[in-house]
């Protein structure tokens, strides 16, 4: 298979949007919004409760910037920022549940990654994946149930056929509520990342093959992400928006409603980071437990939904030439 040309990509692209947006029957009122810290810019909004809080990251005035962690009530108010009770260079919240307890990672002062859970009190956490293959400052939490399962990424030294020797890759982890790990990775992908998990134990998020066209072991090899979910019992089952070349999940709600994004345009590995490539043509989604889809025509430019509430309730990030702010979708 051959990379597809840029007016292909384009042409299918836009069929896609025009079939997506047919199905979108649903009605959300955006709102965006900002940190009010002084000195602060560039926020990000993760994670939504029930009740309407909303968790994530925004830059403060320190040399240009370090990630910290914000919360939003349901009113619109702040908290004070969240920050790890330890030497750091960042903290970034990802995750939170219906009580408040939040997940998330923290860079350490050599700019490594680890995990933290906060409780809803204040009291901090802080754990690294001790899996074998697992390398140290990697570490990223990204969500949580309320019955205290966490999962996230790490990454791995991995064996690719097309590459001379192991890169370093993500691989997904579950931190169980009795502190062990199990690792999550999709049978035959190279690179797995758990991005949300509910209460019933499901886990979503996304993986990686590697077309037959890539020849070239490199960070712009073109590369196929489609999404999935894990049940309770392990099995997995591959996740993708209707027609969509690749696709991303990001959360699942406890109502069995799942958000994530979709393009399709050809794509490197910059696409599983957090920071989505400026201009790519991605279209954020809601996927019901009904098994139907539908797109989102959020106003803002550079958009992307990360969390999702039982209400149907979207949150994300949009860029501007300003930076990263944040949005809620209200249904």
């Amino acid at each position: 298979m051959k990379p597809i040309p840029i007016s292909l990509a384009v042409l299918v692209f836009t069929l896609l949007t025009n079939f997506a947006q047919a199905q979108n029957a649903i009605n959300y009122t955006f709102t965006a919004f900002d940190v009010p810290f002084a000195g602060g810019s560039n926020t990000k909004a993760f994670d939504i409760t029930p009740g309407g809080d909303i968790v994530g990251r925004f830059f403060d005035a320190n040399f240009g910037g370090n990630p910290r962690g914000f919360l939003r009530y349901r009113d619109g108010s702040f908290a004070p920022p969240i920050d790890v009770p330890v030497p750091n260079t960042g903290t970034v919240a990802r995750g939170v549940d219906s009580g408040g307890d939040m997940v998330g990672k923290w860079f350490d002062p050599s700019g490594g990654t680890h995990g933290f859970f906060r409780s809803a009190g204040g009291g901090f956490l802080l754990f690294d994946v001790p899996l074998p293959g697992a390398i140290a400052g990697t570490t990223i939490a990204n969500s949580l149930s309320n019955n205290g399962v966490i999962v996230g990424e790490y990454t791995a030294p991995t064996s690719i056929s097309i590459c001379p020797v192991p890169v370093p890759l993500p691989h997904g982890f579950v931190r169980n509520a009795d502190g062990s790990f199990t690792a999550i990775d999709v049978p035959g992908a190279v690179a797995t990342s758990a991005k949300g998990v509910d209460d019933s134990g499901n886990i979503v998020g996304a993986y990686v093959t590697i077309p037959a066209s890539t020849t070239t072991c490199s960070p712009s090899a073109i590369i196929n992400v489609h999404g999935f979910v894990r049940d309770a019992q392990g099995n997995y089952t591959t996740l993708d928006f209707p027609g969509a070349t690749n696709t991303l999940l990001f959360r699942i709600a406890d109502s069995g409603d799942i958000t994530g994004l979709y393009t399709a345009a050809v794509v490197t590995s910059e696409i599983l980071s957090d920071n989505i490539p400026p201009n790519s043509p991605v279209i954020s989604f809601v996927s019901f437990r009904n098994g139907t889809f539908t797109s989102l025509n959020i106003p803002y430019p550079d958009s992307s939904t990360r969390g999702i509430n039982p209400q149907g309730d979207v949150v994300g990030v949009y860029t501007d030439v300003h930076g990263d702010h944040g949005f809620l979708g209200s249904r």
